[in-house]
């Protein structure tokens, strides 16, 4: 098989399962590391850290296109594409914490322009709970 081939496979694979595999990844890679810098560490010591870990993807919808987004807190976003302008409106913020998708309304009051990193939102008072609260507290530590 050709590394074309390879890559049209991957391309082809569901977004879960490529992060799953991306994700499972990562602990023998760290192991492999410490072990060639002399410090090795038993893979299933940074398996059991690794499981603890919360994985937080953040999104946004606006006008049926989904964009990524980089980090979030209560009033503003900081999208993954720079590039974007947008007039104000109304989106849809997907936020999925381990998987467990929460969906909630936006409203982008100065829209997106991108001369600004911050993207100034507002969420209705009805959303704007502690779950939410705790988990774009979440978002911001493990963006920066």
């Amino acid at each position: 098989m050709t590394w074309q081939e390879n890559i049209q496979r991957w391309r082809a694979l569901p977004e879960p399962l490529k992060r799953y595999l991306r994700l499972s990844s990562i602990p023998k890679n760290v192991a492999e590391s410490m072990a060639f810098e002399g410090e090795p560490v038993p893979i299933e010591k940074i398996r059991g850290m690794f499981e603890q870990s919360t994985y937080i993807t953040l999104r946004i919808v606006v006008g049926g296109a989904e964009f990524p987004v980089a980090q979030m807190a209560s009033d503003f976003i900081i999208l993954r594409d720079s590039t974007l302008e947008l007039p104000p409106r109304r989106g849809e913020m997907i936020m999925e914490v381990n998987g467990k998708p929460s969906r909630f309304v936006v409203h982008l009051p100065e829209g997106v322009c991108s001369t600004k990193q911050r993207t100034p939102i507002s969420i209705p008072a009805r959303r704007y709970d502690a779950d939410f609260a705790q988990a774009a507290s979440l978002a911001r530590s493990s963006a920066l």
